[in-house]
């Protein structure tokens, strides 16, 4: 039932917002983080469509207000949701024992729709935290064009990001934010990535290359 209406919803979705990925992840084993960027509320179906597997959606509480979303995370997906700032001790907890169990969580890191110029916005707290406690890695995912209807967003995946140094380690706040940044300024090497490839013919060669 899950790939079923992922399919469709997909379908439906794309005949006003398609969308390409480069280089998306071919098996995902074992519980993950998956961090995309953030636009749109309907985001969240890049991230069904990022792997075969069943995700579970971490998002704001406001989330569930969007009629169809609930309605489906009532039939169909699951969804966690946190404050804004990632202090959420029940979220931390419920995320963590879903990675330990091997599930995969999809987020967006900046923790609110970027509605400015900028790539990215700072991002809040929550990826490291889940990744770190949960001992998985985490997928960058960028998307590298602002959605806009009948125009293809373009997709960049980047290699998983292990920070098993910390693992087993007491981490401060610091340690948390440093690993944030990690992964803001991986995602943004996406972009430029991205940019470079598709300025060039060669570049656009390549792209078409990657699955």
């Amino acid at each position: 039932m899950y790939r079923f209406i992922v399919v469709v919803l997909t379908f439906l979705f794309k005949i006003v917002f398609p969308f390409k990925f480069y280089n998306k992840p071919k098996n995902i084993e074992g519980g993950a983080v998956l961090c995309f960027n953030h636009y749109k509320d309907t985001d969240f179906v890049y991230a069904f469509n990022a792997t075969k597997r069943k995700i579970c959606v971490i998002g704001k509480k406001e989330i569930e207000e969007i009629g169809f979303v609930r309605l489906l995370t009532k039939k169909t997906f699951s969804i966690i949701t946190l404050n804004r700032d990632g202090s959420d001790i029940r979220a931390i907890m419920e995320c963590t024992k879903k990675l330990k169990n091997g599930e995969i969580l999809a987020l967006f890191p900046e923790g609110t729709r970027n509605k400015t110029e900028d790539d990215l916005l700072p991002f809040k707290a929550g990826s490291a935290v889940f990744a770190i406690k949960g001992k998985s890695p985490i997928y960058p995912m960028m998307l590298c064009t602002r959605p806009k209807p009948f125009k293809k967003v373009k997709i960049m995946c980047g290699e998983p990001i292990y920070f098993e140094e910390y693992y087993d380690k007491k981490c401060t706040a610091d340690d948390f934010e440093k690993c944030e940044n990690v992964l803001r300024d991986t995602m943004l090497d996406l972009k430029k990535k991205y940019i470079e490839l598709s300025s060039t013919k060669e570049g656009r060669k390549t792209l078409r290359s990657m699955k």
